[in-house]
């Protein structure tokens, strides 16, 4: 190869190379060394061997008090070495992402590794670029969508040519005669919807329908305490939109003094609210949700009436229409957050402030419980006032009933749903957009347009990653990870990367998390690989450690090759510090297509020369046999593993794909038969045992562990294995699961 291709080539082909030149023939191996414990004569020259052992030992000529005293030392150091080694594959066992100095965040949070695969704001993926924002037709958002180029009306009457597109194209929302019936009773009524919903034009066919074609639309700082008789003209309709900032604030004192105004004039007034304001008139006599109609519904009618009459050449293509759907959720945004905080002191602009919080929040935690949404909410409310005036400490409203009004505020819906926390699943109430777009669309638009919000937001995620709950932290890592796709430069370096390389495992995860979900973006996918890989490569044990979580997802890195020569570099790293989070990223791999490739990598690596590779191999395997499918298996793969989410993996691997059986096999042979990781072993299959008939999968645990007896040793461990679990006081092992293992271990047909 000349200078020139060597220099070309990558570093990450240079070090598969090099890896691949210190591992000859590792294939060959260890096919030869299972045709050999295979052999007919191999039980008979093991047993030969120890013949001879035994021998050696009685010849042990006599040592004085010096050689003893140094056997005792080295024995003594021996002993050590091999408790620190059983100790470690101990530790295989149990939770890697433990951490022992905070104990909260311990809870769950190889959880909320595995959980993050399926968190997702909307969909499967959390992406923001152009195309969540301006393709497609998004969920019940058409605000706006009247499809006329007249110009929006100021205060005045309303044209008679506007009602009358108005009676042909207005989609009743389900509630609609119960609005109609308060309106003919109480001749007020105050529709409670947020902009874009639908509530101006059900307000207008409502007064048009009363008063047959007489209505005025209110200027929106009209006093309605300053209205008199004169005011009021007969048999007229008037709708008036309460903006929350120049128009009192109408209670129900004002209202009935509207009411009186208006019923001797025989005349109607719809009211249009939103926020929570909305909420506070809900809980009134004059107060009416005002849900909008499904888009489909909304879409059809305005298509029928712009379509009747014509023919073919002047129908309306596609891509003009959709033109105009693409415009639909910037707008409504736009309309949530433009200037909300535009003058006036906290205390006035405080409602807004914490209007505009809960629907971040929600595009956080789109999907989430209600009340998670909702305490996150106050949470940056909280941050977004000490942004606003740094001087003041804004409190929280106490009783005053405000879930209807989010709701509106925020064109969401409330859903009963089930959570699962491990394998129990418990009732939850969840909250969402009514519209799978509009949860990336907030994220985007702040981002993009508002950049004094980004302090106060990358504060507020900094400080949900100290709650303890996966479901918390975990939202906002995925969050984060979005937004640092949007803004590499300066997100992932002011939030995500301090993160990855502070202690706490909390921390890392949530680094780990916000990595992987940044690297799904196309556009800074090399910048978050280059990242990570010096990470893993120099850094110190927390980054390394964050990186090793990272490879986990199995993307960053490109491959799963790729992220296992990495994860080799940091399971051995300062020797072996790292070894059981490297060894838990390896068998996560697991969850993907690519199992053959993990399965072969970990097995090269228990036959290397290297004691530290050894272990990485070792450790990795007792890992997989603790595992559960479930706590492996990545939807956006494959889906073969969910079936079987409760047994063990390796069961399960072997289970979807029987080509991977005598790999799966060797491996936990090899973990069996070394002493060091005999025991962690062993406590794999004895729980596989003893959750076999529950679990049901009875039968394909015999099938599985005939196949790991290769010679004598290896029936007599399991033999005993089995004869403990039996006579466990406690909890004793079904008696015809042990004697179909037993007789499994023998060879006999059952």
């Amino acid at each position: 190869m000349s200078d020139g291709e060597e220099a070309g080539r990558s570093a990450a082909e240079r070090d598969r190379d090099a890896e691949d030149r210190q591992q000859p023939g590792r294939g060959q191996e260890r096919q030869a060394r299972q045709e050999r414990d295979e052999s007919p004569g191999h039980e008979d020259r093991k047993g030969q061997a120890r013949d001879r052992d035994r021998e050696t030992g009685k010849e042990r000529p006599a040592e004085d008090a010096e050689q003893q005293q140094d056997r005792e030392a080295r024995e003594a150091l021996e002993r050590e070495k091999r408790e620190r080694d059983e100790a470690r594959f101990r530790g295989a066992s149990g939770d890697p992402l433990r951490d022992e100095g905070d104990p909260a965040a311990a809870l769950g949070a190889a959880d909320a590794f595995r959980a993050a695969r399926t968190l997702t704001i909307h969909g499967r993926t959390y992406v923001l670029d152009d195309s969540t924002i301006r393709g497609g037709i998004f969920g019940d958002i058409y605000n706006q969508l009247t499809l006329r180029a007249t110009a929006p009306l100021l205060a005045g009457p309303v044209p008679g040519e506007e009602l009358r597109v108005l009676r042909e194209v207005h989609c009743q929302p389900g509630s609609y005669e119960v609005m109609e019936r308060a309106l003919e009773e109480l001749r007020v009524v105050a529709l409670c919807g947020e902009p874009g919903s639908g509530r101006s034009f059900t307000a207008l066919r409502l007064l048009d329908g009363r008063t047959g074609g007489q209505v005025s639309r209110l200027d929106s700082g009209t006093d309605l305490t300053e209205l008199s008789e004169e005011d009021i003209k007969q048999q007229h309709g008037y709708l008036l939109e309460l903006d929350g900032s120049g128009t009192v604030q109408p209670s129900a004192m004002h209202l009935d003094r509207l009411r009186s105004l208006l019923a001797a004039g025989d005349s109607y007034c719809v009211l249009l609210a939103c926020g929570v304001l909305a909420a506070n008139l809900l809980y009134g006599r004059y107060g009416r949700p005002c849900p909008p109609p499904t888009a489909r519904t909304v879409l059809r009618r305005h298509l029928e009436h712009l379509l009747e009459g014509r023919d073919a050449s002047e129908r309306l293509v596609e891509r003009d229409l959709l033109a105009r759907c693409q415009e639909l959720v910037p707008r409504q945004v736009h309309a949530w957050f433009s200037g909300i905080d535009r003058g006036g002191a906290l205390a006035e602009v405080f409602p807004s402030l914490r209007a505009a919080a809960f629907r971040i929040a929600l595009a956080v935690f789109n999907g989430a419980s209600y009340d998670v949404v909702a305490e996150a909410g106050e949470l940056l409310a909280w941050e977004l006032a000490g942004t606003f005036e740094p001087d003041s400490t804004p409190g929280r409203p106490l009783f005053t009933d405000e879930l209807e009004g989010w709701l509106l505020a925020a064109r969401a819906t409330l859903e009963d749903k089930r959570e699962t926390l491990g394998f129990v699943e418990v009732p939850v109430r969840t909250v969402r957009f009514l519209g799978d777009r509009l949860a990336p669309a907030v994220l985007e638009y702040l981002w993009s347009r508002h950049h004094n919000v980004r302090g106060p937001v990358i504060r507020w995620l900094q400080g949900l990653c100290e709650d303890p709950r996966p479901q918390v932290w975990g939202r906002a890592a995925l969050a984060a990870g979005a937004l640092a796709a949007k803004d590499y430069t300066h997100t992932f370096e002011e939030l995500v990367a301090p993160m990855a390389a502070t202690g706490g495992i909390r921390r890392q995860l949530f680094a780990a998390i916000a990595a992987d979900q940044a690297s799904r973006s196309e556009a800074v996918r090399q910048a978050v690989r280059a990242r990570v890989r010096d990470w893993g490569r120099h850094g110190g044990a927390a980054l390394r450690k964050t990186a090793a979580i990272v490879h986990g997802y199995g993307r960053v890195a490109g491959s799963a090759a790729a992220s296992l020569r990495e994860l080799a570099r940091i399971g051995t790293w300062e020797d072996g510090s790292l070894l059981n989070v490297a060894g838990f990223s390896v068998v996560q791999l697991l969850g993907a297509a690519d199992r053959q490739t993990v399965l072969e990598r970990m097995a090269d690596w228990i036959e290397d020369d290297r004691r530290d590779r050894v272990d990485l191999g070792l450790v990795s395997v007792v890992r997989m046999a603790h595992t559960r499918a479930v706590d492996v298996w990545d939807p956006e793969s494959t889906e073969d593993l969910e079936p079987y989410g409760r047994w063990p993996l390796p069961i399960a691997l072997v289970t979807v794909d029987p080509e991977l059986a005598a790999l799966v096999a060797y491996l936990l042979r090899q973990a069996l038969g070394i002493p060091r990781s005999r025991e962690a072993a062993l406590d794999a299959v004895a729980d596989w045992a003893g959750r076999a008939v529950d679990d049901g999968y009875a039968d394909e645990l015999v099938g599985l562990l005939s196949r790991l007896v290769a010679e004598r040793d290896d029936a007599d461990r399991l033999r005993s294995m089995v004869r403990r679990l039996v006579h466990d006081p406690d909890d004793p092992l079904e008696r015809e699961v042990a004697r179909r293992i037993w007789f499994s271990l023998e060879g006999e047909k059952v």
